[in-house]
């Protein structure tokens, strides 16, 4: 949202006075189930689940890597919506480090925020760690690497000319 969306807000409410917006930055099995459940019309997920009743266009390809501005980690930032935690518990298990050193935080600018005060190491999208120039965790950071996709989502059936011009103008921002 905060890298994706924010830099082109003003743009979409000038393109579209009519139209109200409400943003709100939640996970994506959050928006996936606002939208299926008609409470929300447009959504931006990572690698969101497929439903039939679903729209959903590719943005985005990225990765998420460690970032730490200290040498000596003691303690892992993750947001559970993003990280494999079976794949990751084996990774810290190989390098001998104490699961109780990871704390799962769901606001990737939180962890961000942490890391940059040198609170610990934090699992991150890589726009993120490049927003608040951290320092990639090159230990960490080689042994677990994860790809994800922004996608864009909506409801398959509604059928607004408004919705489907908003979201194509949504896919033009983005991928820019």
């Amino acid at each position: 949202l905060h890298d994706f969306l924010l830099p082109h807000y003003p743009l979409l409410v000038n393109e579209f006075p009519k139209v109200r917006f409400h943003l709100e930055a939640r996970s994506s099995r959050e928006v996936v189930d606002s939208i299926l459940t008609n409470h929300s019309d447009i959504g931006l997920v990572i690698n969101p689940v497929e439903y039939s009743s679903l729209m959903i266009r590719p943005l985005i390809a990225t990765k998420a890597l460690f970032y730490s501005e200290e040498k000596e980690v003691k303690r892992y930032y993750l947001n559970p919506q993003m990280v494999d935690l079976n794949k990751f518990l084996k990774i810290i298990r190989k390098e001998f480090l104490d699961e109780s050193h990871i704390h799962f935080i769901d606001d990737y600018d939180l962890i961000a925020h942490l890391v940059k005060t040198r609170s610990g190491c934090g699992l991150l999208p890589h726009h993120v760690g490049e927003r608040f120039k951290l320092k990639i965790h090159h230990g960490t950071s080689s042994a677990y690497k994860m790809n994800y996709d922004l996608k864009l989502v909506s409801s398959a059936v509604s059928k607004s000319e408004k919705k489907r011009q908003i979201m194509r103008r949504l896919e033009l921002l983005i991928r820019k």
